[in-house]
């Protein structure tokens, strides 16, 4: 397996040559690089980027009694968008900048001996200690233009496990954040076929 940059529409994201992951928006071998990658080895491109996520969550099966089950897990993977300067200086010094539907946020400066995953680290920390839900707002609500009624059930089921993964919360704020909509809208978009179009796929909002 390898894996190499690739541009879709004005954002650059990384992608890998399996055949189950073909087309996809990312993926977890795409995120398994990218986190333990040596920075020589990695080097984030200029411009608006999409970097990978995964984690594992409470599995939602959907008709069934088995979503109940507290201990039944899938990892999941979603992508959010980093804008990267071009070098600064001769050092190649880079600025990275989260952008969200307000605008955008300096998040770091990223030096060229810096692995990649201290973007994933500023970021979480940003959202943990700087971003809240507006007013009326809370985790189980969304307005995504794309969210669905399967989609509600699906948000509906992980309420009550907001507490036991706080990984949950980060990235519902984060989706709401940038796209104005859920952590499941993310997971779908992160499922999403880039093949068909940066629209389809939901890069046209990243």
């Amino acid at each position: 397996m390898s894996v190499a940059w690739r541009k879709v529409g004005d954002v650059t994201l990384l992608g890998c040559d399996m055949i189950s992951c073909d087309g996809l928006l990312v993926c977890t071998h795409t995120f398994d690089f990218m986190t333990h990658a040596a920075p020589e080895d990695l080097q984030i491109p200029d411009g608006r980027v999409a970097l990978p996520m995964a984690g594992e969550f409470p599995r939602w099966v959907s008709g069934g009694m088995f979503g109940a089950q507290e201990s039944l897990t899938e990892e999941k993977v979603g992508a959010f968008a980093v804008l990267v300067s071009a070098p600064l200086n001769d050092y190649g010094t880079r600025s990275i900048e989260l952008p969200t539907t307000e605008g955008s946020h300096f998040l770091m400066m990223l030096n060229p001996e810096d692995a990649i995953v201290s973007i994933y680290e500023t970021t979480q920390e940003f959202i943990n200690s700087q971003v809240a839900y507006k007013e009326g707002d809370r985790f189980g609500n969304c307005s995504g233009p794309s969210h669905r009624i399967g989609m509600q059930a699906e948000l509906d089921f992980l309420v009550p496990f907001l507490d036991l993964k706080p990984m949950l919360r980060m990235w519902d704020l984060l989706g709401k954040l940038q796209f104005g909509s859920c952590v499941v809208c993310m997971w779908k978009r992160g499922a999403a076929n880039v093949n068909a179009g940066s629209t389809a796929s939901g890069l046209g909002n990243l």
